[in-house]
């Protein structure tokens, strides 16, 4: 099942750690709720234009296209299977 988590999310999550960054949460959250930036940035307990901001330091980073409805399909079903692993202790 780790093998269908998109690579594109890998690398983000390698970023984060590597540089104590917390893009992969935001991604994350901002597709959970269903790509609405108000409620992403809430959730968050951040200002919308810092949302923003790393939304388009996400692109420019790693080459993302959130206009891309088939990317972000993927990127969803990733987060959630890493989810349901970490749930089950895979």
């Amino acid at each position: 099942m780790k093998s269908t988590i998109h690579p594109d999310i890998y690398k983000i999550i390698r970023h984060d750690q590597e540089q104590n960054t917390d893009y992969a949460n935001t991604l994350r959250s901002y597709l959970m709720n269903g790509r609405n930036a108000v409620r992403t940035a809430n959730e968050l307990h951040i200002h919308k234009s810092t949302f923003f901001y790393r939304l388009n330091k996400m692109e420019e980073l790693f080459d993302l296209d959130i206009t891309q409805e088939e990317t972000m399909v993927v990127y969803e079903y990733s987060f959630i299977l890493i989810e349901y692993l970490r749930k089950i202790k895979l």
